[in-house]
């Protein structure tokens, strides 16, 4: 089997092509460290589609998360496979700016995503949105105001 070195150059160099997509499967199904998780996860998603085993992974991490492989996550569901608005209530959930020095991360793309799809969203949402965008220049994210 191909290696996840050799997946990681294909991926950098020329992308990848259907024959690497199992693969990749398999070294996304065997990998323990979160970190790694992640990168796995970022050349899927930006590579092939949704999956619905690695959508129910990507979803158990927003529920259980860990820095950067929830990050990775939430972009993979929300974005790159359009279903923020059918997880709104994972994605709301980091949209608070008292968690932002530990996830910064998912709070920004949890506030990057929301600010992109301004509308139908609940009540709940937009109110933790709202406290993001005040708490902003205390956050020290120029980029928010």
């Amino acid at each position: 089997m191909i290696s996840i070195s050799e997946l990681e150059a294909k991926y950098f160099g020329n992308g990848l092509g259907p024959e690497d997509r199992e693969p990749l499967l398999d070294h996304i199904r065997a990998e323990a460290d979160p970190t790694k998780l992640a990168g796995l996860l970022q050349m899927w998603g930006y590579e092939f589609g949704e999956e619905p085993e690695l959508k129910a992974l990507c979803l158990r991490h927003t529920e259980r998360p860990t820095p950067h492989l929830t990050a990775t996550c939430l972009k993979l569901v929300c974005d790159r496979w359009g279903n923020g608005r059918d997880y709104e209530e994972e994605l709301a959930r980091y949209l608070d700016p008292n968690i932002y020095d530990d996830w910064y991360d998912e709070v920004i793309i949890a506030y990057s995503y929301v600010s992109r799809h301004p509308y139908g969203w609940s009540k709940n949402t937009l109110t933790r949105f709202a406290n993001v965008e005040r708490e902003a220049k205390r956050l020290d994210l120029p980029s928010f105001y």
